[in-house]
Formats: C-alpha cells, sequence, structure tokens
C-alpha cells in the first residue's frame, strides 16, 4: 500500500506528520518503509506507527521483525496475526493495550521503558519480558495461570482488574504494587 500526502490529509494526519512524511515521501511511499522510518527516527513521534495502522487498516506487521527499536513502540488497539515477531528488545515504551494476542507471539525480552498490557488477553505459554524499565500495566488483563513476572520492574505494577493473584507477586516487588 503506497501511502501519499493527499491520503494523510484525507484521513486526518496532524500538521506535524504530514510535514515529517513530506521530508522523507515527498513523492508517497510503501507503507512498510514508513512504519520502519517511523520506529527509527527520533523526531517521528511514537503514536504514528498505530495512528497509521488503524487509518490503513493495515494488518502486516512482517515489517518489525529484525528491527531493533531504539525508541518506543505503539501497537495499541492493533489485530496481531499468527506468527508475529516482535524485536526482541524495544528501547522505549511497548504500547499492546487492547491488542488480540495470538497463540505463539513472543513479547521482547527486554523493554526499556513501560509495558502496556492493559486489556489483553494472554494465550497460553506467553512468558513476559525479563525486565521492564517502567511501570507494567496489566490492567483488565486476563493472564494465564503460572505466567510469571519479569525479574525486574523499573516503576509500578498495576494489576487492577487483572486475574493475576497478588500473593503471586515476588517478594521483591510487592511494594509496587497498585490495585
Amino acid at each position: 500500500m503506497k501511502i501519499t500526502k493527499e491520503w494523510l490529509k484525507k484521513h486526518g494526519a496532524c500538521s506535524k506528520g504530514r510535514n515529517w512524511f513530506n521530508k522523507f515521501f515527498p513523492d508517497g511511499g510503501d507503507i512498510d518503509a514508513v512504519l520502519i522510518l517511523v520506529t527509527q527516527d527520533a523526531d517521528a513521534d511514537d503514536s504514528w506507527v498505530s495512528w497509521l495502522m488503524s487509518r490503513a487498516e493495515y494488518k502486516e506487521v512482517g515489517w518489525l521483525e529484525g528491527l531493533e527499536i531504539p525508541g518506543s513502540l505503539d501497537l495499541s488497539d492493533c489485530t496481531l496475526p499468527d506468527g508475529v515477531k516482535l524485536p526482541d528488545s524495544v528501547g522505549g515504551y511497548l504500547d499492546l493495550s487492547g491488542c488480540t494476542l495470538p497463540e505463539g507471539m513472543k513479547l521482547p525480552d527486554s523493554v526499556g521503558g513501560s509495558l502496556y498490557l492493559s486489556d489483553c488477553t494472554l494465550p497460553e505459554g506467553m512468558k513476559l519480558p525479563d525486565s521492564v524499565g517502567g511501570s507494567l500495566y496489566l490492567s483488565g488483563c486476563t493472564l494465564p495461570d503460572g505466567v510469571k513476572l519479569p525479574d525486574s520492574v523499573g516503576g509500578y505494577l498495576y494489576l487492577r482488574g487483572s486475574n493475576f493473584k497478588t500473593t503471586d507477586v515476588p517478594e521483591h516487588l510487592r511494594s509496587r504494587v497498585i490495585l
């Protein structure tokens, strides 16, 4: 799918987003190329990935495979297809809130910022990252039995409305729980 200046204007893109796009893609660009550059450019807004994917009704996330994400990645409210491969590491926050997470999907081993999994259902066998640099949002989340929290969480654990038992929170993280 090709994204153009006209397409962005028609779909209500903000002026900052249109200016950024015009700088790199004056003649338009393939959606995968645009998405990759958004995740790599420090001047791009992290929310543009989910905005662009939702407006384009674009479900492909193969463009993520093999990428290192130095900043944040916002895929909130996206439907992720079976076999999706997220990066091994995300330098900033990772927002998957409201997503349908498919069986067999692997979350990154490390998230430098906060991890948002609010209002998700984690499939059986899904492992949470080993390390989350910010807060871990599991509010309204349905977690499979036996899921293990990360060894390291830099912020708070938001568990309100989830099925996670606070008695299963490791001792070293209990002071960080918000119900």
